[in-house]
């Protein structure tokens, strides 16, 4: 089922409307000014959801930790893909669009000075 007023919130509508549905991690929202505009994912990952990331293997770890005397440093690389079935029929064969790779660093001082 779909909203007659998508931009409001908790309206876009739902996994049975929605080719990508929220999820787990993932929110939708849309500017509540422009009544025809995209739809907005974000999402927030806690240090340990960036931690059991897999690599394409689903094996070794996709991010590195290193610590130092000063710092504790994450470092790994962000993808966001879109993957959709070939067709209705298919469970097997997908195709699969890059929306997203971005490296990133997350660094935390191990003390503080006051």
């Amino acid at each position: 089922e779909y909203s007659e007023y998508p931009y409001l919130d908790n309206q876009i509508g739902n996994e049975n409307f929605l080719a990508y549905p929220p999820s787990d991690y993932w929110t939708l929202s849309m500017d509540e000014t422009d009544f025809c505009s995209r739809i907005k994912y974000s999402a927030v990952f806690t240090w340990q959801d960036l931690r059991e990331c897999k690599s394409d293997d689903g094996v070794s770890s996709a991010v590195d930790v290193n610590i130092n005397d000063q710092f504790i440093n994450m470092s790994g690389r962000f993808h966001v893909d879109v993957v959709s079935p070939l067709s209705m029929d298919a469970d097997i064969l997908y195709r699969s669009y890059q929306l997203l790779s971005r490296p990133f660093v997350i660094s935390i001082r191990k003390s503080t000075y006051f």
